[in-house]
């Protein structure tokens, strides 16, 4: 579930690190807030076509939110308290995006996450979590 959440709040940044084969998301994990930042902006970018006043006002919120998160998860909280602050970023990043983008915009990008979460969690069920070992 932790993970879920995760993914929901660096949404972004998984579509960059899906739209940029070079990189995993190990990869990713280990990259720095600014440059996860510059990389989920930029892809942002390329897939909403942003203004030049939309972009430094999308990279400042992606910075904020990622630095956020980051902490979160890596601090020695409890699991379901990481969960509640995880969710209120997630809420927060939503709240202010909607403020810097279009209407046609915050559409397309709805329906970039909605594909992407599919598209992880059609993954996830082709993975398996239980081994069958042989009698």
């Amino acid at each position: 579930m932790k993970k879920i959440i995760f993914l929901c709040i660096c949404l972004m940044v998984i579509i960059s690190v899906k739209t940029n084969a070079q990189t995993t998301i190990g990869d990713f994990q280990n990259m720095s807030v600014s440059a996860k930042t510059k990389m989920v902006t930029d892809s942002m970018q390329g897939m909403l076509n942003l203004t030049d006043t939309q972009y430094p006002l999308v990279y400042q919120l992606n910075e904020k939110s990622i630095t956020k998160a980051t902490a979160i998860k890596t601090s020695n909280e409890g699991r379901m308290s990481k969960r509640k602050q995880l969710k209120e970023v997630l809420e927060f990043y939503k709240s202010k995006m909607a403020t810097i983008l279009t209407p046609v915009q915050q559409e397309e990008l709805k329906t970039k996450m909605q594909n992407l979460i599919g598209y992880y969690r059609e993954k996830a069920k082709e993975s398996p979590l239980i081994f069958n070992v042989p009698n």
